[in-house]
């Protein structure tokens, strides 16, 4: 086998294909390509182990380097598609330049393996734990060192290290063990038992409960920022974690953020009564800033009024000189059925017009009545054009005024009143074909039977002669 050029056996007189520099078989030198495929049948192959391809053809014939055959299935030439691209890319199926499994930290991992030593055995490493290609699978190194070490992979057990330098880069074998949790073990912190995805840290979970014992550890000292009561986050960090993260963002720590320089403060609108939390106001009346624009000391309502800021607000709505009805249209929201509501000490969702006609009885009104209006416009709060009713007389005062969707002024009706005096005329009671002729009729107008006795017998339509 000649020897490779990395990365890639390409050379200066190499042709180009498809734009790049080709590369050469490292077996027979053969430049790669689509035209020179059938040239490599015989390449490499010593990598092609008749016995395992006869005993499962559809897998990978390549050994990997500890000996086993590849478990992937075949892409071409009696290769997966990782090592079939190797050789495309570089000449050689086996080649993994640029890959750390064959540097020096897999030196480092398989000297450790042996334990040789109690000191402690260190790899390099940047920000966090030292990770390399271990058999084709990226991995920590300390995980690669206990699979070299026992033959088999811990899959998805923690590995414990004894001498407590896992964060220093320590690989060494004999301060490794797996971390096998209590079955009755619980965090110290919240009380919840360990699970597969947020195990027990020094008897908290790791995920939280343990960066909260650590921050809040009333044994490290206090935070250094001037103004600040809270614990540091220990070790050589002497200020606490919110500190540390304002310095983090370029910030001073020791300058209140934003959100907290209303603290202790009250709402600067002129008649609330709520602790500042945002410019100054409260958050009801930052909400009404966001969304309408303006003061918020011009907001005719607001949360948590009492009854009688209510009633101040009704009796100052001035009177419509033609029809005397108070107009509450845009001084309160009004629901889906147009009718103005309002939050009264801390009830929200309370109509206005209910309100009204209570303070106007001396009474609350009764569960099942309707404060009722004789200008019939919802809006209005005038309390001499509001009066108590029940929803049968309110339906009646609806009929009696001609409001009603009765008819043809019905929407979802299919009949007017032609086709109710040709069902009447059609039909021909106390005689045999009745039965016939609702059955027709009901089919010509899209209607059941039951509807054209309705009319027929007039429990219906019967304003129609």
């Amino acid at each position: 086998m000649s020897e490779l050029t990395l990365p890639g056996n390409t050379t200066a007189d190499s042709p180009a294909v498809n734009g790049k520099p080709a590369v050469n078989c490292g077996d027979c030198g053969v430049v790669i390509s689509a035209k020179t495929r059938k040239a490599h049948a015989n390449c490499f192959r010593q990598y092609r182990n008749p016995e395992w391809i006869a005993a499962d053809p559809n897998r990978c014939a390549m050994p990997l380097l500890s000996g086993e055959r590849c478990p992937e299935p075949i892409k071409g030439r009696d290769w997966c598609n990782k090592h079939l691209q190797r050789w495309n890319k570089h000449g050689d199926p086996t080649d993994t330049s640029g890959r750390r499994e064959k540097g020096e930290l897999l030196a480092l991992v398989q000297q450790a393996a042996k334990g040789d030593t109690d000191e402690c055995i260190l790899a390099p490493c940047e920000r966090s734990r030292p990770s390399l290609m271990y058999r084709g699978k990226p991995m920590g190194a300390a995980r690669a060192v206990w699979w070299e070490a026992n033959g088999s992979d811990p899959g998805d057990k923690h590995l414990r290290f004894t001498c407590g330098r896992g964060d220093d880069g320590c690989i060494n074998i004999r301060h490794l063990e797996l971390d096998v949790p209590d079955a009755d073990a619980v965090c110290d912190v919240c009380g919840d038992p360990p699970t597969p995805d947020n195990r027990l840290k020094g008897g908290k979970h790791i995920n939280y409960c343990y960066q909260w014992a650590r921050r809040n550890n009333a044994s490290n000292p206090q935070c250094i920022t001037p103004g600040c009561d809270r614990p540091s986050k220990g070790g050589e960090i002497k200020v606490c974690d919110r500190c540390y993260q304002r310095i983090q963002r370029g910030n001073d720590p020791a300058e209140r953020p934003f959100h907290q320089q209303n603290k202790g403060k009250q709402c600067k609108v002129s008649w609330c009564e709520e602790d500042a939390e945002v410019l100054g106001w409260c958050r009801d009346c930052y909400g009404w800033w966001w969304r309408n624009g303006g003061d918020p000391n011009d907001r005719r309502y607001r949360y948590n009024r009492s009854v009688d800021d209510i009633m101040a607000i009704v009796m100052g709505i001035t009177p419509d000189p033609a029809t005397g009805c108070r107009d509450s249209t845009g001084i309160f929201p009004q629901d889906p059925c147009g009718y103005p509501v309002t939050s009264v000490e801390g009830k929200s969702g309370v109509r206005v017009t209910r309100l009204v006609l209570s303070l106007k009885l001396g009474r609350p009104l009764k569960r099942a009545t309707h404060a009722c209006h004789t200008c019939d416009y919802p809006p209005c709060v005038e309390p001499s054009h509001l009066w108590e009713g029940t929803p049968a007389a309110n339906s009646h005062d609806r009929d009696a005024k001609g409001r009603g969707a009765r008819g043809e002024g019905n929407g979802r009706s299919r009949l007017n009143k032609g086709a109710v005096r040709f069902i009447r005329d059609t039909c021909m009671l106390g005689t045999h074909q009745f039965d016939s002729n609702v059955a027709e009729l009901a089919h010509m107008f899209g209607v059941k039977p039951q509807a054209i006795r309705d009319v027929v017998h007039r429990r219906t339509w019967r304003d129609v002669p």
